[in-house]
C-alpha cells in the first residue's frame, strides 16, 4: 500500500542522491583514460523511515490547523466521532468543513451528538459501496462491548462481509449484529 504522508527526514540523516541513468553510466566508462575501470556501485540510499502512522497522521492534521489554510474532509466510518478518532479534536472546533458517513443509526446518532454546533460538518447515515441498493451489515452491538465481551476498538468495525477486518474473527463473529442498510455509491 502506498504511504500518502511522510514526516520531514531528521537534519541528520543522509541526503538521497539519484543513481546515474544508464547512459550517463556509459558516458563515464567511455571518458575514462586507458580503460580504467569503473568504480563498483554506490550501495543503494536507505530511505528515510516512515514514521508511526497515527503520529504522521496527527503531525499533518496539527500542521493544517497551524496553517489557517480552510480544510474540507471526508471520513468514511466515523463511528461516534470521538473514540479513536484522531480527526475529532480540530474538526470540532467548528472551523473545517467536512462529512461525516456512519451507516449504524445508534453510533449514527452519537456522530451528530458529538459535532453538535460544527455548522460545516454534514452528516450521512448510509454505507458505501458501488452500487445504490440496501445490504445487510454486520455489526458488533454496544452492549457486547459495554459487557467487555470484545474488545473496545470493536465500536469501529461493521462490514458488508463476515470475513474481512476483525468481524471475521471467531471471538467477535458469534457476537455480530445484523442491519439493513442503505448504501451510496462514492
Amino acid at each position: 500500500m502506498e504511504r500518502l504522508w511522510r514526516s520531514p527526514s531528521p537534519p541528520d540523516s543522509p541526503t538521497v542522491v539519484p543513481e546515474s541513468s544508464p547512459h550517463e553510466a556509459k558516458m563515464d566508462q567511455a571518458g575514462r583514460q586507458g580503460g580504467e575501470p569503473a568504480p563498483p556501485p554506490a550501495p543503494p540510499a536507505r530511505p528515510a523511515p516512515i514514521p508511526n502512522t497515527e503520529q504522521a497522521y496527527v503531525d499533518c492534521l496539527a500542521r493544517l490547523a497551524a496553517s489557517g489554510t480552510p480544510v474540507f474532509f471526508l471520513e468514511i466510518g466515523a463511528a461516534d466521532g470521538k473514540s479513536f478518532d484522531l480527526l475529532f479534536p480540530l474538526a470540532s472546533r467548528g472551523n473545517w468543513r467536512g462529512v461525516l458517513v456512519k451507516p449504524i443509526p445508534d453510533l449514527f446518532e452519537r456522530l451528530k451528538s458529538s459535532y453538535a454546533g460544527c455548522p460545516g460538518v454534514r452528516f450521512e447515515n448510509v454505507a458505501i459501496s458501488d452500487r445504490l441498493e440496501r445490504r445487510v451489515m454486520k455489526r458488533v452491538p454496544l452492549d457486547v462491548i459495554a459487557d467487555g465481551k470484545v474488545p473496545d476498538w470493536s465500536l469501529g468495525i461493521s462490514s458488508f462481509y463476515s470475513d474481512r477486518n476483525a468481524i471475521g474473527s471467531k471471538r467477535i463473529d458469534a457476537r455480530c449484529g445484523r442491519s439493513s442498510r442503505p448504501t451510496s455509491t462514492p
